[in-house]
Order: structure tokens, then sequence, then C-alpha cells
């Protein structure tokens, strides 16, 4: 019984870990739709932006989940 108790907490743990990831991924690419915006008529500022976004490409590099989640959610920037 205590073997199915543990079990069932190891997954919850896990299903809460993933879940997290997903949302920082989420909240990076929707900071970096806010700096596009921000920086929408300012080709200066736009650098920042293509080194934050270059930054979480070399971050999700091995990951091509992460990064097809990320074209896909840079699509949704303005």
């Amino acid at each position: 019984m205590k073997n199915v108790f543990y079990a069932l907490i190891s997954f919850c743990v896990l299903i809460l870990m993933f879940s997290c990831k997903n949302n920082e991924l989420e909240q990076e690419m929707s900071d970096y739709c806010t700096c596009i915006d921000k920086y929408k008529y300012d080709a200066e500022g736009r650098l920042e932006c293509i080194e934050y976004i270059e930054t979480l490409q070399k971050k999700y590099e091995n990951d091509p989940r992460k990064k097809a989640k990320m074209i896909e959610l840079s699509s949704d920037c303005n």
C-alpha cells in the first residue's frame, strides 16, 4: 500500500515539474512578444529582442518540442 502511495506522489510531482516548464517557455515567449511590440519602430531596440530570442533558441536547441512551441508562439506576436 505504501508503494502505491509513493508512486502516486512521485507521479504528481513529475506532472507538476513538466507543467511548470511549459509555463516557463510561454512566459519567455510572452516577454519576447512584449519586446517586439515595445520596439516596433526602433531598430536599435529590436537588437535587444533578437539577442533575447537567440538566447532562448540556444537554451532549447536540444528540445525539438519546445523549439516547435517557440515557433508557434512567436507567430502570435504582433
